[in-house]
């Protein structure tokens, strides 16, 4: 081990901060990352009636946020094409939600279509 330690040394680099750094970065590895929230309940997603039309309400941490008609049909125009990545992108795009819970939401949303089709 010491080869690596004059190599560092002759890097500029000290030892015990190369260790550090390593030791930080082996931490947010088995942490998972430091994800911006803590797990608590997965997000949401209601399709319900508005104004004659459709709208989707997502719900996270308690929070709803609803979307326009056209970002609701842009959600539901990918879902029905298959395009669940698609679907989150639209959805993360009308909401401003991040991505684990625009998938949650997605999910959520197909899970009740396929119930009210089954």
């Amino acid at each position: 081990m010491s080869g690596f330690s004059e190599y560092l040394t002759s890097m500029g680099i000290s030892p015990l901060v190369a260790g550090l750094v390593i030791g930080f970065l082996v931490g947010l590895v088995v942490r998972g990352g430091g994800s911006a929230r803590p797990s608590g309940p997965p997000a949401t997603a209601t399709l319900g009636a508005a104004f004659g039309g459709s709208r989707i309400t997502v719900t996270v941490d308690g929070v709803s946020r609803e979307l326009s008609a056209s970002q609701t049909q842009a959600v539901l125009d990918a879902l029905g094409r298959n395009r669940k990545i698609e679907a989150i992108k639209a959805l993360r795009e009308g909401t401003g939600i991040g991505l684990k819970d625009a998938k949650d939401a997605v999910e959520s949303l197909q899970a009740t279509r396929a119930t009210l089709n089954g």
